[in-house]
């Protein structure tokens, strides 16, 4: 009914003409057995192959090293290239380094036009929706499409079923009632028995029905064809009086385990009218499985890339089936983390930036597809990241190369594009998926975060990042050691010995002065590694507050400092303490200050101390 004057809304025009071309204009198009379907057209026209491409088990994605992937066409043999190339040559050749597969696969046919034995119900008694399928909670035994459910009380006849005229098509079962009103929805179930579920890798799905069905597998929905999407209830009528002696190819189902099980599969239909005036209902289904020929091989995937596979029969090729595949253990949150920064060179020539990933678990993983935010960088296939080892990604690998001595470091292939912000900005680590993040973080060029990498050429490194620290806390990170940092490397150094020893008599343990960085160790004594305490003013003048400053050694990443307060010696907190500033010393070490929050008139007495112990 058109509005007057003429408008669209939502409701009577756009989700009309959106259940449209989702569920009948788009399943026609894709339908190769549909003299509509694109596939069909571009062959009737000679524009497109006779035979079909090949298809894969499973079409791309993570696999294990040496996973076994079944490959099958359906005519033909199979010539394949794991390298991304083409297996045909150009002029129609075949590629000498292509690998060779026996193809044709082996089509059962489970259930075929005009079977017997449907069971039936039609008298109006509503069954559950359609969005009651498995995983639903009220799914269960007593709901119609479960295979177990007890239809022994359903009629039972031979299809075509229905009644009216399905074109030329005869009816064999008369289902429904004789007269107007007719029943809106009308319910179908068929057995069928499976010897070698397993061997199994597609189901096909011809349906001739009157007017829009959905199927099911065992409970799951595999397809509907001419009714909306989403949840569908008893009244839900059809989209339109669909061609009555049509076949319609569903979409294929590529079986997952379990989808198929082995002895009795159950199919179940639901046949919805266009509206109770209807004069004809049908339903007839042929189901088909497909499986590996007895000659069909397998293709063992050892690395990572681009499978690609054609098949070949009688001169003429098929189209091109390709996919890209993950062979091993990709990179995630729980392997790789970003281990150092140099986002902000001496002077105006930025060309030396670079960032640093180091893979934390005990296995190699493999970087394929890993983008990087914040810079612009993606890592080529095949990148793998041996376990402890460091890759380092540059923005100009020739000034890196002037700059560094790049003997054994792993320096990724090409170079991110943008630069690293000077200010600080949010880098994120984002899986091949493209939909998950391995790292998100934002870095920052004050405290608490080190500020000697903003200018003063160190890098910001993490410490202990086989710990996988949260990469946002600023007090997870350091300056470097040395001068530009230490690229595809630790510069971590770890205490050994006995961390009470005090050989040089100065009150100092022999880790604590691992920890403060003394210039002799514990060999001599070390007045630089004096831990000093004073009031300082802060806040403009306006506070003064008791306030700590001493030596920090930067490669020490098995210490962990902590400034605490206490009133009474007896109960210490760190909560009360504020970082003030680090300055670096230009030896491998830091100054560093941290002051109380407390002002010191608010307080009777307050005793401040630094805390040195072995970082878990």
């Amino acid at each position: 009914t058109l509005n007057t004057p003429i408008y669209f809304t939502r409701e009577q025009h756009w989700a009309v003409e959106l259940d449209h071309v989702v569920n009948t204009h788009i399943p026609i198009i894709n339908n190769d057995s549909d003299s509509r379907g694109i596939i069909s057209e571009l062959r009737a026209n000679n524009l497109f192959p006779s035979i079909d491409p090949p298809i894969y088990a499973q079409h791309g994605g993570v696999v294990p090293n040496g996973s076994q992937l079944t490959v099958t066409a359906n005519t033909g043999a199979i010539y394949y290239m794991t390298d991304g190339s083409d297996p045909r040559l150009i002029g129609g050749g075949i590629n000498p380094a292509a690998g060779m597969l026996t193809g044709g696969a082996a089509l059962d046919t489970f259930i075929d036009f005009e079977a017997n034995g449907w069971q039936y119900l039609d008298t109006g008694v509503a069954q559950s929706d359609s969005q009651v399928v498995v995983g639903h909670p009220s799914y269960n035994s007593s709901d119609w499409k479960h295979p177990s459910f007890n239809d022994t009380s359903w009629d039972t006849g031979q299809a075509m079923l229905g009644y009216g005229a399905i074109g030329s098509i005869p009816i064999n079962t008369t289902v429904g009632p004789a007269a107007n009103p007719r029943y809106i929805t009308t319910y179908f179930r068929k057995e069928f028995t499976v010897t070698g579920a397993a061997d199994y890798t597609q189901l096909t799905f011809d349906i001739i029905r009157d007017d829009g069905a959905i199927v099911y597998l065992n409970g799951k929905e595999v397809d509907r064809t001419n009714l909306v999407s989403g949840n569908v209830s008893f009244s839900q009528t059809a989209i339109n009086a669909s061609p009555e002696d049509e076949t319609v190819a569903l979409n294929t189902l590529t079986l997952s385990p379990g989808d198929l099980v082995e002895g009795v599969n159950v199919i179940a239909v639901e046949v919805h009218q266009s509206g109770p005036t209807s004069s004809d209902l049908g339903l007839d289904l042929r189901v088909r499985g497909s499986k590996p020929n007895a000659g069909a091989n397998t293709i063992t995937l050892t690395q990572t890339g681009t499978l690609n596979a054609r098949a070949l029969n009688g001169g003429e090729w098929s189209a091109l089936t390709s996919a890209d595949f993950i062979v091993g253990t990709p990179a995630t949150n729980a392997n790789l983390v970003v281990s150092a920064i140099y986002y902000n060179p001496p002077g105006a020539d930025e060309s030396t930036e670079w960032l640093e990933l180091m893979n934390i678990s005990g296995g190699t993983i493999d970087l394929t597809g890993v983008s990087i935010t914040g810079i612009i960088y993606t890592f080529p296939a095949g990148t793998l990241l041996a376990s402890g080892e460091r890759i380092v990604i540059v923005k100009d690998q020739t000034a890196f190369a002037a700059s560094y001595n790049t003997v054994g470091i792993n320096i990724a292939p090409g170079v991110f594009t943008s630069n690293l912000s000077n200010s600080g900005e949010e880098i994120a680590l984002i899986d091949a998926t493209g939909l998950a993040d391995i790292q998100r973080f934002q870095y920052l060029d004050v405290p608490p975060w080190p500020t000697a990498p903003d200018g003063n050429g160190y890098a910001l490194v993490l410490i202990n990042p086989n710990s996988s620290p949260d990469h946002g806390i600023g007090t997870n990170w350091r300056s470097s050691v040395a001068l530009g940092g230490s690229p595809g490397t630790s510069d971590s150094v770890t205490f050994t010995g006995d961390p009470n020893a005090d050989a040089d008599g100065d009150g100092l343990s022999a880790f604590l002065e691992h920890a403060l960085g003394s210039i002799n160790g514990d060999a001599g004594a070390s007045p630089e590694s004096r831990v000093q305490t004073t009031i300082g003013t802060y806040n403009g003048g306006t506070e003064q507050n008791l306030t700590i400053t001493f030596r920090r050694n930067l490669a020490a990443d098995d210490v962990l400092f902590e400034i605490q307060t206490s009133e009474d010696l007896e109960d210490w907190s760190a909560l009360g303490t504020q970082l003030v500033s680090t300055f670096p010393n230009g030896d491998g070490t830091e100054t560093v200050t941290y002051r109380s929050t407390a002002p010191v008139p608010s307080l009777t007495r307050e005793f401040i101390r630094l805390k040195a112990s072995n970082r878990p």
